[in-house]
């Protein structure tokens, strides 16, 4: 019994390795195709996660899938390459950060350099705060679009139950009977969508 489970224990632990050895290989082969939170300075992390917040916010929404939105517009390939530009230009931005920060400046005309390339950095980075602030007004937008159709299909669904009439999709149907004051939530996201879609790409590393 004793070898048995000491077998047993040793293929798990092999079976373990592998899985871990196999892990870290496909990270090494796609170390180029992503950029972890915590390999970025302070400042740069923190805008990335809120970028992933707002883009996992938006395509986990109420509002998308839900044939509301068109989808060409409102997709997860347009988000997750928003997404990726806007995580190719924190890492840029932290890289170079980084370097400036750690290279030697012992007198006046070093240090007046490095802060020169310190101050382009942080011009480039408010541009892409200003990304990252779109994906938030995104998110905002959808947010609250979502609550005030949720909104609307219950008063719908209610009603249907009052006159014991079934609805098939009751968002739907919400979406195309709210009012003018309604709509302006939702015209404000599908604006917003073509903002997102309109973005400027980081370019691609080769």
């Amino acid at each position: 019994m004793g070898a048995a489970l000491a077998t047993v224990l040793a293929l798990t632990m092999y079976s373990t390795n592998r899985h871990e050895q196999r892990i870290a290989s496909v990270m090494k082969q796609h170390e180029h195709h992503h950029v972890r939170p915590d390999d970025l300075a302070t400042t740069e992390r923190n805008l990335l996660l809120r970028t992933q917040q707002g883009v996992d916010a938006i395509v986990h929404s109420d509002l998308h899938g839900k044939e509301i939105i068109d989808d060409e517009i409102l997709s997860a390939v347009v988000l997750s390459d928003v997404e990726w530009s806007i995580a190719r230009q924190l890492r840029s931005q932290s890289e170079r950060r980084k370097r400036i920060e750690s290279s030697p400046a012992p007198g006046k005309r070093s240090q007046g350099v490095a802060a020169e390339l310190l101050a382009a950095v942080e011009e480039e980075q408010r541009l892409t705060e200003g990304q990252v602030r779109t994906i938030a007004e995104y998110e905002a937008h959808v947010r609250a679009a979502g609550k005030e159709l949720a909104d609307l299909a219950a008063a719908r669904e209610l009603s249907h139950l009052k006159s014991e009439l079934e609805s098939a999709n009751p968002w739907v149907e919400a979406a195309v009977s709210a009012d003018a004051a309604s709509l302006q939530s939702l015209t404000q996201v599908r604006d917003m969508a073509k903002r997102i879609a309109e973005l400027a790409i980081f370019p691609e590393e080769r």
